[in-house]
């Protein structure tokens, strides 16, 4: 008896060939049948027969294992590297965060450092008009009192000792 063993679309077919006739498998819309041409066979063949199919079935298996492992293999270490992956990238936001959050205090702190200053320039430039306001009223008395000087006629017009305080007194007031 002779067998072979071929693959087509939807399923194996086994076809051998016995010294009493053909036989053959195959799919029908029912399911299996058999399309005998001879009905009687040897042990021979039957062993044969069972022989083909029990070599196929542990090769397919073998293959399934294979493939089963691989497939199992990939998932793992896919697992593994998406897993990396987000603890690495997590990693790196939390990094990321903490930087922004000590950039934002930084910035935080400089404007309330900046407000403060602001606030003293502010309250000592106050300080410089009013001292400025104050020093005008001497000023314009001084002033005054050297063009009250300057119009006295003949022997009245004196350049004495008050008259150089009176010099002084401006020139220290416009000065400072």
């Amino acid at each position: 008896m002779s067998a072979t063993t071929y693959a087509n679309k939807n399923a194996t077919c086994v076809s051998m060939t016995s010294t009493s006739g053909d036989y053959k498998t195959g799919n029908g819309p029912t399911g299996t049948y058999l399309n005998r041409t001879d009905t009687t066979f040897t042990p021979n063949d039957w062993h044969n027969s069972n022989s083909i199919m029990s070599t196929t079935a542990v090769r397919q298996q073998g293959g399934s294992l294979e493939i089963r492992q691989s497939a199992r293999k990939l998932r793992n270490d896919t697992h593994s590297l998406t897993n990396w992956g987000q603890h690495d990238n997590t990693t790196r936001l939390s990094d990321r965060m903490r930087d922004l959050i000590a950039w934002k205090d930084k910035l935080e702190q400089t404007i309330a450092d900046t407000d403060v200053e602001i606030a003293l320039l502010t309250n000592h430039k106050e300080r410089c008009e009013t001292a400025l306001t104050n020093m005008t009223t001497p000023f314009e008395v001084a002033h005054d009192n050297l063009a009250t000087r300057t119009i006295r006629v003949a022997i009245d017009l004196v350049e004495d000792e008050v008259q150089q305080e009176l010099n002084k007194e401006v020139e220290v007031i416009r000065w400072n």
